[in-house]
C-alpha cells in the first residue's frame, strides 16, 4: 500500500483485474511449479503418438 499511495485512482485491497467474473487459469499458470513434461502432456496430449 505504501508503494502505490501516490498512484491516482489506486484503492487499497481492490482487485488488480477489475472484474467480478471468474477468469479460468491458463495451463501455464496451473502447471508452473510442476515438471515441464506434465505441462507438455496437458498441452499436446497424444499428439506425439499420431
Amino acid at each position: 500500500a505504501k508503494i502505490m499511495k501516490d498512484v491516482p485512482g489506486w484503492k487499497v485491497g481492490e482487485s488488480l483485474f477489475h472484474t467480478d467474473r471468474w477468469v479460468p487459469p491458463t495451463p501455464d499458470e496451473l502447471y508452473y511449479l510442476r515438471p515441464t513434461g506434465e505441462l507438455d502432456n496437458e498441452k499436446f496430449g497424444l499428439q506425439y503418438y499420431v
